[in-house]
């Protein structure tokens, strides 16, 4: 965790008394092959058990559901509270959309682009629970080599860097259908910030692009269009020269020139009237 401070954590089996394992004592004995003659503080001890459930809805009129409220996920992959982040992120900008006018249905997105990834990262997570869990000498064996194996090679990497589903959505709020493969999508993906790009951009809707006049088109339209700087390899690896990006930095829209009125047209059809006033 930060640094002096860690956190260990073991599987309690069904019928064990989590008691026992409470204690100081217990807890400094279990924890002794991780320490190399460290003085520790033992800060705080608890069982707890988690779940892997979702909403049957998110939302119901005016009442919406986010993070835990939406749903929990195991903490093997680390994404809980990423989840609900990304919840927040997504949830936010519709809200205030629709309270400046926008359609009342642009709420329903939400759950749209939300409950897709929620599920497939609560599936990595059981994946990797079952895996780390394992209680089958057989299964542990294998997995140990596997593990040692892979280890500082290049598909540890590999698998470091791919193991989570990436948040890109496939339906919602977009100009266009974004693909129906998340690694090629443009439409529906989160716009990369290499240099911290979220810096130069405006609270709101914004775009980028690498073309004098797909940028004059956008300011014309009213939005702040910044230089991408090295995520413009981003726009030339999907062929586009210009990307209209949601509030919560996904791509509602790119492509070449030929592409920015009709993006407009669906943009005006999202964002509130107040909004449109100030652009038309």
């Amino acid at each position: 965790m930060s640094p002096g401070r860690h956190r260990w954590e073991w599987m309690l089996h069904p019928g064990e008394d989590p008691a026992p394992f409470l204690t100081s004592a217990s807890v400094r004995e279990r924890i002794l092959p991780w320490l190399d003659g460290e003085d520790i503080e033992i800060e705080r001890a608890v069982v707890y058990t988690f779940h892997t459930r979702t909403a049957a809805r998110w939302r119901r009129g005016r009442v919406l559901l986010a993070g835990d409220a939406a749903h929990l996920t195991p903490p093997f992959a680390g994404q809980g509270f990423s989840s609900g982040a990304r919840d927040a992120a997504n949830l936010a900008w519709k809200l205030e959309e629709v309270l400046h006018g926008a359609p009342d249905a642009l709420l329903d997105t939400y759950e749209q682009e939300r409950r897709p990834h929620v599920a497939a990262m609560q599936r990595t997570a059981n994946t990797m629970g079952a895996f780390v869990q394992a209680t089958h000498p057989r299964t542990i064996r294998a997995r140990d080599l596997l593990l040692r194996a892979m280890d500082g090679t290049r598909i540890q990497d590999l698998v470091a860097t791919n193991v989570k589903p990436l948040p890109a959505y496939r339906d919602g709020a977009f100009a266009s259908r974004p693909a129906r493969l998340p690694w090629r999508r443009s439409v529906g993906a989160l716009f990369p910030q290499t240099d911290r790009l979220d810096d130069e951009l405006p609270r709101g809707w914004a775009a980028v692009a690498i073309d004098d006049v797909a940028r004059e088109l956008l300011e014309e339209a009213g939005l702040t269009v910044v230089d991408p700087g090295p995520d413009a390899a981003w726009l030339q690896s999907h062929d586009a020269s210009w990307a209209l990006l949601r509030p919560d930095r996904f791509v509602f829209g790119c492509g070449g020139v030929d592409a920015i009125a009709p993006t407009l047209r669906a943009w005006r059809r999202v964002a509130a009237p107040v909004r449109e006033a100030v652009v038309a």
